[in-house]
């Protein structure tokens, strides 16, 4: 069995007819995205995968759809028909009618064209890499959506029409998250510059680096992007142009960003740089651009194929340069795989210029990770005296220097939930980070994590004890909500009540048995929470509540050093230290379809919140008492909101 996971192809084994399976690991005899592949059986007894790719180890995304054989349970893979060779092809699916031709359907820009089609084949064909069969045939149309007419008048609507969605009214965007006026936003590239806020992101999937600037952290101005793909399919970016890092040296801006071409025959990932002196106008130098070395990193062409290794980490890419003081060097900090012994690690290269650069071995500076840790977009920081990488699920390392060693090897998440690729920027007080927060499929919370979304709230990132990493929301954010719209002070009557409310020494507490009530709220805010809780208390804060189970619930558990955030079926968790004997405070950001909640002002949460656009704030306590001492909702101005 093989089984799409968020770290791509998973398979599991079965030796008594599916009664138990094997811990599952991941496909080694092929590379693919996390998305949708299609396998199954034949009549001949071969199997059949359909997947992405132009070979059966590459991974470019949900780009080309091919089709193989194997004549060894999948251990090793013959063939190789392309089905589409276009960009925006998914979710293969399909069967083998009695005469053995194979019918594949698949759809084709999901989101603009909307097209289901076909393909008719043999197994000849993949073997010839062609369509030799008499009835074989590729992209037949299956259906398109109709233009609606216009003046067409809608249908009347059926007495057994589907009940409307959980959210009924329009998803409404927060004012204070940057997202483009058309499309979305993907990872965020932040510098800062004499007093602006620059945030290049990538836009369209990766064909652009779009830009944003602020002066103020909340309110944005888009201008033109900085660099496009190449406007050739020949070119080393001819397909994409992905993440990297902008540096400044004597008033010249050095932007490197990752060009992807699986064409090109020096390497489909290298580093290629456009350079600014006004960070605006940006000219491409191709004469800069650095493939991987092929004796301390990988390199195909050069190296050969690295068959055990998921594509994921078949990498050269997202280049972080920064000016390394202590050692008087530029450094460049990238994703990459080693040469020798093809193990996925953060790459270092060095430069006295930021034009030539030597490859330093990865062992001393920064380490090689498992298969399974994320070292997409790395970012390397110092920060009182330590060092600190993070990288695209959050995650982070830490050391006492620069080269390390970074602790701990698998790293450790300092964020959860929806929020991925963060980057951080030094804006000589702080350091603000920035991450995108997914789209969901079709609006709604049960959809399908989607690639870009909505930039974050900027956070303030910094420092804990022992090599932790903390974050909290930046401080401009929270002082531009300025209308109070429920405060503990004037001793509000709780909404709904079980169990024993009282207000005491201007504190609410809920009786020792524990209970729950609920605030009327308006549909967007900032909650401002601080509570003190029994050692063995828990409390589940839900926002926008209508009745029990619905919402998005907040759990924190200090005695089991626990807190959770939920979003329908899926919850986001994590193990975090409280002293249980001080109280617990709760900032929660509720705007729009987004949810940003910092616990002690160190550790934060993030998701999607489609479903339920509005509700009641609710508190339920359980497992002992609970004093509220302060609670305060808060409203942007109403020119903001």
């Amino acid at each position: 069995m093989v089984a799409r996971t968020g770290k791509g192809p998973m398979q599991s084994f079965s030796t008594d007819l599916g009664k138990t399976w094997s811990t599952p690991t991941a496909v080694e005899s092929f590379s693919h995205p996390v998305s949708r592949l299609h396998l199954r059986k034949l009549a001949s007894g071969r199997l059949l995968l359909v997947k992405h790719g132009e070979t059966i180890d590459t991974n470019h995304g949900r780009k080309q759809i091919s089709a193989w054989l194997s004549d060894d349970e999948g251990k090793t893979w013959q063939g190789g028909l392309m089905l589409d060779e276009r960009d925006g092809v998914s979710y293969p699916d399909g069967f083998q009618s009695p005469d053995g031709t194979i019918y594949i359907s698949y759809d084709h820009n999901r989101s603009t064209d909307g097209e289901i089609l076909m393909a008719r084949f043999t197994e000849d064909d993949i073997l010839a890499k062609k369509l030799i069969g008499p009835k074989s045939k590729l992209k037949m149309l299956i259906s398109r959506p109709l233009k609606p007419k216009e003046n067409a008048t809608a249908p009347a609507k059926s007495a057994a029409a589907a009940p409307p969605p959980v959210n009924q009214a329009p998803i409404r965007v927060s004012p204070l998250h940057f997202r483009p006026k058309a499309g979305n936003a993907g990872d965020a590239i932040p510098f800062y510059w004499q007093g602006e806020y620059h945030v290049f992101y990538l836009s369209k999937e990766g064909l652009e680096w779009a830009h944003a600037v602020s002066t103020d952290l909340t309110h944005w101005r888009e201008l033109p992007p900085a660099v496009t793909r190449g406007a050739s399919d020949r070119e080393p970016d001819g397909q994409n142009c992905w993440t990297g890092s902008i540096a400044e040296k004597d008033g010249t801006f050095h932007l490197f960003y990752t060009g992807q071409n699986v064409f090109d025959p020096k390497g489909e990932q290298k580093v290629m740089v456009a350079t600014s002196t006004d960070l605006i106008r940006w000219e491409k130098q191709p004469q800069r651009t650095l493939y991987a070395d092929g004796k301390v990193y990988w390199s195909k062409p050069v190296n050969g194929p690295a068959a055990s290794v998921t594509s994921h980490h078949q990498a050269f890419r997202d280049a972080d340069v920064f000016w390394n003081q202590d050692a008087q060097r530029w450094w460049m900090v990238l994703h990459a795989l080693t040469a020798e012994g093809h193990r996925p690690c953060f790459g270092l290269y060095t430069s006295p210029d930021l034009m030539k650069w030597t490859p330093q071995t990865p062992q001393t500076p920064l380490g090689t990770y498992a298969m399974g840790v994320g070292l997409d977009c790395p970012n390397v920081m110092p920060m009182q005296e330590r060092w600190f990488v993070i990288a695209s699920q959050a995650h982070f390392a830490s050391a006492a220097k620069a080269e390390g060693p970074y602790a701990p090897a698998d790293m450790q998440p300092f964020e959860s939930g929806d929020l991925v690729v963060p980057k951080s920027l030094f804006d000589g007080k702080r350091r603000l980070i920035w991450g995108w927060i997914r789209d969901l499929k079709g609006g709604r919370d049960s959809g399908e994590g989607l690639w870009g979304g909505t930039l974050s709230l900027p956070r303030e990132i910094y420092p804990g004890p022992d090599g932790q990493l903390y974050s909290r929301p930046a401080a401009e954010v929270t002082a531009a909500f300025t209308t109070t719209a429920l405060d503990l002070t004037s001793a509000p009557a709780p909404g709904d009540p079980i169990g024993t409310w009282q207000y005491a020494d201007k504190k609410l507490v809920c009786g020792p048995e524990g209970g729950a009530c609920s605030f009327k709220v308006p549909d967007d805010y900032l909650l401002q929470c601080t509570v003190q809780l029994d050692p063995k208390a828990s409390l589940t804060l839900t926002m926008r509540q209508r009745q029990p189970g619905s919402g998005y619930p907040l759990l924190i558990h200090p005695e089991n050093q626990l807190v959770s955030l939920k979003r329908g079926s899926s919850e986001f968790s994590r193990r975090v230290e409280f002293d249980a004997a001080q109280p617990v405070t709760i900032q929660a950001f509720v705007q729009g379809a987004i949810i940003e909640c910092f616990i002690n002002d160190r550790h934060a949460f993030t998701c999607r919140a489609y479903d339920f656009a509005t509700g009641k704030l609710g508190l339920k306590v359980a497992g002992g008492q609970m004093q509220v001492l302060a609670l305060k909702v808060k409203k942007l101005p109403p020119q903001q909101s």
